[in-house]
């Protein structure tokens, strides 16, 4: 029986421990007496998001929530002060560093609360440097991310850095529009999720989020994907996962990917339409790997090369790369090249292709 009770114990300090660690932070841009560190109310919170999550202990589990009122919100002038940023935070609007984090928007409308680069500074980077047990957590909730610039790494609206790390991350309810990343960085001009690690993995979703009108700029193996791009040094687990999301009106001037660029995720119930590339793969460019789309309408899309609606190239001819479409439909894609309108498969002998209940209407 004292066994039982110290167990029991244990458990109710443990749980305690991590009620106490989770705190909540208020940002209002209009606030008239932001007070160190932001948790005592709208009354202190801070007039910007970064000086609100620099509060939010780096290394420590909450979960700790940053809640930000509506408003148009820009680089911090107060850059100099986030000592252990360093100078990544200089080139990013809101930088996310190794925190437990939810940074939510208080309006239901992401229209009311906007993070702008001013065409400067990309909207958010994240990355894990650590693995804590349990993993961390990160979310964006019910932002406008628009007109943000990436000049390295790429990732104009979104940089996630999976870092070889095991960690959850996931930006939803957002708009993610008129962003672009500059030539010569890793294209991905809305949003760009980089794993490099073969052993762990950031599993990311986006989720009920529209992401257009964004740019890509540059060519090379290292360009495209305007709208979404989602790259990974090796086949690790979990995959990128984009659910009902609306990925429409992007133009990559590279190579690859008006819409998405992607060797390695799922995207399920989404829109992908309208999105330009000047080489290969309008609406999707998969590239040396697995990418699954299910109930997901891929239409109007054009490239100026081949695979208007996707193109699937495996360069390295190695086997279990797979294509797989369920449910969907695929229309009115346009091939400016000598490939399909609709689907191109390159090194068809190698590439595991599945398309399953799906209509392939007019495309050219």
């Amino acid at each position: 029986m004292k066994t039982i009770i110290q167990s029991v114990l244990v458990v109710l300090l443990v749980c305690g421990a991590a009620s106490v660690l989770a705190k909540d932070y208020y940002v209002a841009q209009d606030g008239q007496t932001p007070t160190l560190p932001y948790t005592n109310g709208w009354t202190s919170a801070a007039s910007n998001i970064q000086d609100a999550v620099i509060q939010v202990p780096s290394g420590s589990l909450g979960p700790h929530t940053v809640w930000v009122r509506p408003g148009h919100y820009t680089m911090s002038t107060n850059v100099t002060t986030y000592n252990d940023e360093g100078s990544v935070v200089t080139t990013n609007v809101v930088f996310i560093s190794t925190r437990d984090i939810r940074l939510r928007a208080t309006s239901t409308n992401p229209a009311d609360t906007i993070i702008d680069g001013g065409g400067l500074y990309r909207g958010i980077k994240i990355i894990i440097g650590t693995t804590l047990t349990p993993a961390y957590t990160v979310v964006v909730d019910g932002f406008t991310i628009s007109n943000c610039y990436a000049k390295s790494y790429g990732g104009g609206g979104v940089y996630v850095d999976g870092n070889s790390k095991t960690w959850t991350c996931m930006v939803q309810n957002c708009a993610i529009v008129y962003n672009a990343s500059a030539a010569g960085v890793s294209g991905g001009g809305g949003l760009y999720n980089y794993e490099i690690g073969a052993s762990a993995a950031c599993a990311l979703t986006v989720s009920n989020c529209v992401i257009a009108s964004n740019n890509a700029f540059g060519t090379g193996t290292g360009s495209g994907g305007a709208g979404l791009k989602f790259q990974s040094a090796s086949l690790v687990l979990p995959r990128p996962r984009v659910i009902g999301c609306r990925i429409e009106g992007n133009t990559a001037s590279g190579d690859f990917g008006g819409g998405v660029f992607a060797n390695w995720a799922n995207l399920e119930n989404c829109i992908i339409r309208n999105n330009y590339v000047s080489g290969k793969g309008g609406g999707i460019h998969n590239e040396n790997a697995y990418v699954s789309l299910t109930n997901t309408l891929i239409c109007n899309n054009t490239a100026n090369g081949g695979g208007g609606a996707v193109y699937f190239r495996n360069a390295n001819e190695l086997t279990g790369y797979e294509l797989e479409l369920v449910n969907c439909t695929l229309a009115g894609n346009i091939a400016l090249g000598s490939y399909s309108g609709g689907i191109t498969l390159l090194n068809s002998n190698i590439c595991q292709a599945s398309i399953v209940n799906s209509i392939k209407g007019v495309s050219m």
